[in-house]
């Protein structure tokens, strides 16, 4: 059987509104034709699950098809220590509701420095966009 498509007939045939999504690659590898393509077609409500920080996310976030983006979250000198955050979008007149989750964590200790550092990072997010 015969699976090759075009990328349009790919996305409409795959990705739906409400839909999560992996777009996976590294730097020139991630496929940007797909996240193009998902925004050409007006896809909304999906949730990215992020490998590794990228544009196309960016792009998919910004074109409003996103409404919930998961990622793990570790120190490169301590991996073993990987959490989970979850950034859920929901749009609100002329702005946007962020809700941040971040759990999973290796100890208490680090949920509070964690917390504390989300603090002053949505403050200022507030502050400057707010």
């Amino acid at each position: 059987m015969n699976k090759v498509c075009s990328m349009k007939e790919a996305v409409a045939e795959s990705v739906h509104d409400g839909d999560s999504l992996v777009i996976d690659g590294f730097t020139h590898l991630i496929c940007f034709a797909a996240g193009h393509e998902i925004i050409r077609q007006g896809r909304r409500r999906l949730t990215a699950i992020r490998l590794t920080p990228d544009l196309v996310y960016d792009q998919l976030i910004e074109a409003g098809c996103v409404e919930k983006l998961v990622f793990s979250w570790a120190w490169q000198s301590t991996p073993e220590r990987e959490s989970q955050v979850t950034v859920d979008l929901k749009p609100d007149d002329d702005g946007t509701i962020l809700t941040l989750t971040h759990e999973q964590f290796f100890n208490e200790t680090a949920r509070d420095d964690h917390k504390r550092g989300w603090i002053i990072a949505l403050d200022n997010l507030e502050r400057i966009y707010g």
